[in-house]
């Protein structure tokens, strides 16, 4: 099995596209055509989406992401989860994720065939969504 995989945008959004279940996704900011796919699917009634970013200038101006995407993901009401300490980034998407490495689009190359995923097998997806989104404890009935 080839678990390191080249991940770029395009792939991701064709990622979060073929959703059916769930769609988790943390990274350091995200970028308006990454923001765009994930309004798209909001509003065409796919609502198991959780978006947990570090919304602080810092992290804008370092090249991670743009303030307008993270505005209008919230003016869509898409659960967005402000972590400002957060350096762990990842996507699940059903039942298949990746633990991301995302680089500065300050710093980024023309070549998108960078390795920059790691495929997570089901132990590590479930714990990793337990550490950020704990069950509540009507969940836990």
């Amino acid at each position: 099995m080839n678990f390191i995989k080249s991940l770029n945008s395009n792939q991701l959004n064709e990622l979060i596209k073929s959703a059916s279940e769930r769609v988790i996704l943390a990274l350091p900011g995200i970028f308006k055509e990454n923001m765009e796919v994930i309004n798209s699917k909001y509003s065409s009634g796919f609502k198991n989406i959780k978006i947990v970013l570090n919304c602080s200038e810092k992290i804008i101006r370092q090249g991670y992401g743009e303030i307008e995407a993270i505005q209008k993901l919230k003016e869509n009401s898409v659960p967005v989860f402000d972590q400002p300490e957060n350096l762990v980034s990842f996507v699940i998407v059903d039942n298949k994720g990746y633990f991301l490495f995302p680089q500065s689009r300050i710093f980024l190359e023309d070549s998108h065939n960078v390795k920059n995923a790691i495929e997570m097998d089901p132990f590590s997806m479930e714990q990793i969504i337990g550490l950020f989104f704990p069950p509540t404890q009507e969940e836990k009935k």
